[in-house]
């Protein structure tokens, strides 16, 4: 039986790190802070005696709780011990994350997991009740602001228990503060936090809970994934729904199988996951890019395959996804596949990012006109950059692909201005996503 009949039995913590390892590649300066929050965040759950339930949506959350922070200069706010607005990025995080069923526990806890526990006030927040694995989340995540960066953690440890334990019980519940300051003692917590091997503990952790993904969830998930990387800018909302759409349109009269064309219009929704790697800054800029940033940019297929290879099951859309910048002449990049090196499912998801692209509005040019784009696909399949046969085939398809892009669309677009106007009235219209262009 195809993957997409059977579902896929993908480790939970596959799926958590793989977004949360994403999300951290924005910056050094963040670098794998979601999984050491994570580990601190288990550690504290499991010997505060919470459940084994209990203890996983705390690390789902702990791995995730900055997704939220949509521009680069928000994740470098959240590393400062002191927050000016601790709240926005955990709202803007539970809306991203509460529409995938099961990430939805941990975006709960994402919500209020800067809630000071002000000596018992904290059980509440805005009228609703704040789950104790948001206090351990917010405990683990100041832990690590802390710890970040310290040469010797060691040396260093004597201070963050003393600075932690002066906090409570105004910020931090104090039977957490308590439990922490005996996993402190001990010195493999702190070698155990900074190591460059920290997925092996966190893998532990984890357990050997498997999460079955029958066809409708991975594409939720793939979903997520698009959106998240999508919707840090209004320019590019509707740019992965758009490609995923074209790619499934053109996979059937390719000859693919209904359940390839499931997997392609995965792949279509997973192909710009790289770009979290770059700054919603850089995504926004109206201006000209220069060398450095479009250095930047060209970095994202790649980043795009290297964060995919971690989910087992998913390695022929993790090719199909990251060789979308790719061309027949080799030109392409960022691994300069030739022709023989691409299969059909790369070179459609390729056409139909060009084309989604230019039917697009950018914020250096309008969305380009059918024929204008016709046009231009047609220029590159002679030029031999595209592959001559899908954009033929887009051609003489182009009444239904184009339907069904549109309909992808103007889905995409009423989800993100739902998720802006929640996001602006929840955390306030100072945070919104970046409004600038988008460079592809």
């Amino acid at each position: 039986m195809t993957t997409a009949e059977t579902g896929l039995r993908v480790p939970l913590m596959d799926m958590v790190l793989c977004l949360s390892h994403a999300v951290d590649l924005v910056s050094t300066s963040v670098a794998d802070h979601h999984k050491r929050v994570a580990f601190a965040a288990v550690r504290l759950a499991e010997a505060f005696g919470l459940t084994p339930q209990e203890r996983l949506d705390v690390l789902a959350a702990a791995a995730l709780h900055d997704i939220g922070a949509l521009s680069l200069k928000e994740r470098l706010d959240t590393l400062e011990f002191e927050l000016d607005r601790p709240h926005e990025h955990g709202a803007s995080g539970h809306l991203l994350l509460r529409g995938f069923a099961p990430f939805a526990p941990a975006a709960e806890l994402i919500r209020c997991h800067h809630v000071p526990w002000e000596r018992g006030k904290g059980m509440e927040f805005r009228g609703r009740p704040v789950p104790i694995g948001s206090h351990v989340l917010h405990l683990a995540d100041r832990i690590d602001v802390l710890a970040a960066g310290k040469g010797d953690v060691l040396a260093a440890a004597p201070e963050i228990v003393r600075r932690i334990r002066a906090q409570a019980p105004d910020r931090f519940v104090p039977g957490l503060v308590e439990v922490f300051c005996e996993e402190a003692r001990k010195e493999a917590f702190w070698l155990d936090l900074t190591s460059p091997s920290i997925d092996r503990a966190l893998a532990a952790a984890g357990g050997e809970c498997d999460l079955y993904l029958g066809p409708a969830a991975l594409l939720d998930l793939s979903r997520l994934f698009g959106r998240i990387v999508d919707f840090r800018c209004r320019f590019t909302a509707v740019h992965s729904s758009c490609v995923a759409a074209t790619a499934r349109a053109l996979a059937g009269p390719s000859g693919f199988s209904e359940d390839a064309r499931h997997l392609l219009h995965v792949a279509g929704h997973l192909h710009d996951l790289g770009k979290l790697a770059v700054s919603a800054e850089i995504l926004g800029n109206t201006k000209p890019l220069s060398e450095e940033q479009w250095r930047v940019i060209r970095r994202h297929p790649f980043q795009t395959f290297r964060i995919l290879e971690r989910i087992k099951g998913l390695e022929e859309v993790a090719s199909w996804a990251s060789q979308h910048h790719e061309r027949l002449d080799g030109g392409g990049y960022p691994f300069h596949c030739r022709s023989k090196e691409l299969s059909l499912g790369s070179r459609i998801v390729a056409v139909a990012d060009v084309f989604s692209a230019m039917k697009e509005d950018r914020s250096y040019r309008p969305a380009l006109k059918d024929p204008e784009a016709l046009k231009v696909l047609a220029e590159q399949g002679r030029a031999g950059l595209l592959d001559g046969e899908v954009v033929a085939l887009l051609r003489e398809r182009h009444q239904d692909v184009e339907a069904a892009r549109r309909q992808a669309r103007d889905a995409a677009r009423k989800e993100y201005d739902r998720f802006s106007l929640e996001r602006a009235g929840t955390v306030g219209a100072g945070s919104r996503p970046v409004q600038g262009g988008s460079h592809d």
